[in-house]
């Protein structure tokens, strides 16, 4: 009985290793385990819905790309549209101004100068185009601008001031060229504007007082420049009134 018990053992032992080796399907059904073809099959159609997630993640991404940028141009469309126009900077700044041609008086290039330089050079070139007007009413006059305007010169101490210094030149429009008789260093351009005077001997006189500047007087020389001796015994002349 003992020698048939240990017999039937080994048998049945020997049963289980054969039955148990891995090429054996009923095995790997027993243990548990999957067989490789069934692992790769699940594999592929993980890999399936992955890269379809993957490429569906693309697609939204891609889609709100696009829908940035469209926002962005209406965006940006919007502000260019209700864009205000440029501030003029405070008097301690300088200004560069640059007018349109289509309104009356403006200035022809961007000018570098502070704006109480430049307000002043306007108010005077206004005055003298009145003038123009009334004394010249054969020209028929239009508009006036101003050609050229910047700094030339600074006295430190004179007459217990210290004085700026700016060139100027500017010119008028006339709608009858042919009634316009030059004199002295008058000029005509193909576009029929006029300088009335001397070209780029206007100079306009401000008093600095920290950094404001006062305007105080033009003055037209045009036969010296601004700190020679002749230019500044005239200007002297001209302070002799304040």
């Amino acid at each position: 009985m003992i020698a048939a018990a240990r017999g039937g053992g080994a048998h049945h032992s020997g049963h289980s290793l054969a039955s148990c080796r891995p090429n054996n399907p009923g095995c790997a059904r027993a243990s548990g385990r999957v067989p490789r073809s069934h692992s790769l099959h699940r594999n592929a159609q993980q890999y399936g819905r992955d890269g379809r997630t993957m490429e569906g993640s693309r697609t939204i991404m891609a889609i709100s790309v696009m829908g940035i940028i469209v926002l962005l141009c209406v965006v940006c469309t919007f502000v260019d549209g209700n864009r205000r126009p440029m501030e003029t900077p405070d008097n301690s700044e300088n200004q560069v101004a640059c007018d349109s041609p289509g309104v009356m008086g403006f200035v022809t290039e961007c000018i570098n100068v502070p704006e109480d330089v430049l307000s002043a050079a306007k108010t005077q070139v206004e005055r003298l185009f009145d003038i123009g007007r009334t004394d010249y009413p054969d020209h028929s006059y239009t508009s006036w601008r101003i050609a050229d305007l910047s700094y030339a010169y600074t006295y430190d101490d004179l007459g217990g001031m210290r004085l700026a210094i700016y060139q100027m030149n500017y010119e008028f429009l006339t709608e009858s060229p042919d009634s316009v008789v030059l004199a002295g260093g008058m000029y005509i351009t193909e576009d029929n504007w006029v300088m009335p005077g001397y070209p780029n001997s206007t100079y306009l006189i401000f008093r600095q007082d920290g950094d404001k500047l006062r305007y105080l007087q033009s003055i037209v020389e045009n036969d010296c420049a601004p700190g020679t001796q002749l230019f500044t015994d005239d200007l002297q002349e001209i302070l002799a009134r304040y």
